[in-house]
């Protein structure tokens, strides 16, 4: 019953597509993608009371998590639809984000692009300018000032200070990453059709474990700081980017 409520009310979203001054623009009835979020951290829920071991045998606990997802498509015709209305915030503390759409018009795409973070014209919004609940508003504590951007992906917790370890974790980590350098984007999903007036159910799993190795070995002991605010931090936040990016799938 709760889920045919929800198709319902997403029918009648506004579609978004881009007329030639790049704003949004669509009609009621249009298509939507509903996308079921499923994350996870070794087969478990992410929670912050919770501790998890890695790969390597090191014990560690996450006590922050708070990411930007941004999704354009390419039509067959080659053209990309994508603007603000397809960027998703999630805070693990808020444990409301389980299920989100997409308008998206009706047709048949080429492909489905999973952004990990925000593109250089969202990236420059000014915070002070929307209202407390949107998703780029301060009262999120994903803007930076000081560097004029967002947070595009924050991760914060403690490690045990070496393999085997099983004292009480004393070991910061922090991951804060952001600036248009480390905006990555991945085709997620290739040839897709939506309906008009129809609604596309795609299963969005986040296996955050491959965020340490998903292309990139991460030692979370030794690689446990990035605020990307020099060569050596942005040189990790590269590689955190990328693989988090990558530690999402989707699934029909």
């Amino acid at each position: 019953m709760i889920k045919n409520a929800l198709i319902l009310m997403v029918l009648v979203l506004l579609s978004c597509n881009k007329n030639e001054k790049g704003e949004c623009t669509g009609s009621i009835g249009d298509g939507v993608i509903l996308f079921e979020f499923s994350p996870s951290l070794y087969g478990k829920d992410i929670e912050t009371t919770r501790e998890y071991v890695n790969d390597d045998n090191i014990r560690f606990r996450i006590s922050d998590l708070k990411f930007y997802l941004s999704f354009k498509a390419v039509t067959k015709k080659g053209d990309t639809i994508g603007c603000v209305d397809q960027v998703k915030f999630f805070d693990l503390l808020d444990t409301s984000l389980t299920n989100f759409t997409i308008p998206l018009p009706s047709g048949t795409y080429k492909a489905l692009i999973l952004g990990t973070g925000l593109n250089t014209e969202i990236n420059d919004t000014d915070p002070s300018t929307l209202e407390p609940e949107h998703i780029l508003s301060a009262q999120q504590g994903t803007y930076w000032s000081w560097a004029n951007g967002y947070k595009f992906f924050q991760l914060e917790g403690m490690t045990a200070t070496f393999k085997e370890d099983t004292a009480v974790l004393m070991n910061g980590l922090l991951y804060h990453v952001g600036t248009n350098a480390t905006f990555y984007e991945r085709r997620i999903k290739e040839d897709f059709k939506i309906k008009r007036k129809g609604l596309q159910i795609f299963k969005l799993n986040l296996h955050l474990e491959e965020l340490f190795n998903a292309v990139y070995d991460i030692d979370i002991i030794n690689e446990d700081y990035t605020q990307t605010s020099n060569k050596e931090e942005l040189d990790l936040a590269l590689k955190l980017i990328e693989n988090f990016n990558h530690s999402f799938e989707i699934i029909e």
